[in-house]
């Protein structure tokens, strides 16, 4: 069913010395006007200038989108030279737990939602994926990841724990902790593309950039059967990891008569 696939990721460049706690940002949709000023003064180059950039007189898409090709230019961020997956923890807490949810980046490739591969559960606003598509033509690049789940019954997750994997970054943001590994050993990846084969993805979040994702294909026309924008960047974590939670989003009616 899906197919999942490694790629080579483009990343902060570890010898610039620059911590990396200092450069990371949350996904757009969880950032309000006051924590992106935060962000944006803990670094010229973190990331929420490109994930989320401000309103101004400029066109804000074109600016991110120069911004990340002139950091990559100036070897602020820099190209894997190999295909890999990419095993991110997170260590967190929820009501006084401390809890640790692993899973795994890589290039999930796009499916209509006709043909049952990858699942959504919610409904999707058209402001939403138009600010999102808009970023995605002008960087040509996935900012942050869909996050969808998986049933790993093959032990996946476990087998990962026995591959030879390449510290790629740690960062602690308040009481969170985010951990990277390379995955490159060529069986571990063999063995992480198999295991999805036979597989459905239920999408916890990003319903509205796998979308935009797949507006974004349809507008690119005829294209070779694995051009990148055939795939988006996921996160996939198994439905039996002690860290997965899900909370709900709870949303006030006003003006409602009871």
């Amino acid at each position: 069913m899906a197919e999942f696939i490694p790629f080579r990721g483009i990343r902060y460049d570890a010898s610039a010395g620059a911590a990396l706690s200092g450069l990371i940002c949350p996904p757009y949709d969880v950032i309000d006007d006051a924590a992106r000023e935060r962000l944006y003064a803990r670094s010229p180059h973190n990331f929420v200038r490109i994930e989320f950039p401000t309103d101004g007189p400029d066109d804000k898409y074109a600016r991110a989108g120069q911004d990340l090709a002139d950091w990559i230019r100036r070897g602020v961020l820099r190209r894997d030279d190999r295909e890999s997956f990419y095993l991110h923890e997170h260590e967190f807490e929820v009501a006084g737990r401390r809890l640790v949810r692993r899973g795994i980046l890589g290039a999930l490739r796009l499916y209509p939602q006709s043909e049952g591969v990858v699942l959504p559960h919610e409904l999707t606003f058209p402001k939403a994926k138009a600010d999102r598509l808009e970023l995605l033509r002008a960087t040509r690049a996935n900012t942050s990841p869909v996050f969808g789940m998986f049933s790993d019954d093959d032990g996946l997750m476990r087998s990962l724990g026995e591959a030879a994997r390449e510290g790629a970054g740690e960062a602690a943001v308040g009481a969170e902790r985010h951990r990277l590994e390379r995955i490159e050993e060529n069986g571990a990846v063999a063995r992480i593309a198999s295991a999805l084969r036979d597989k459905r993805v239920y999408i916890a979040d990003g319903h509205h950039r796998y979308e935009t994702a797949l507006n974004y294909l349809a507008e690119r026309g005829h294209l070779g059967a694995k051009a990148p924008e055939r795939y988006t960047l996921a996160f996939l974590c198994a439905l039996d990891d002690p860290g997965l939670r899900i909370l709900a989003t709870h949303r006030i009616v006003r003006g409602a008569v009871a």
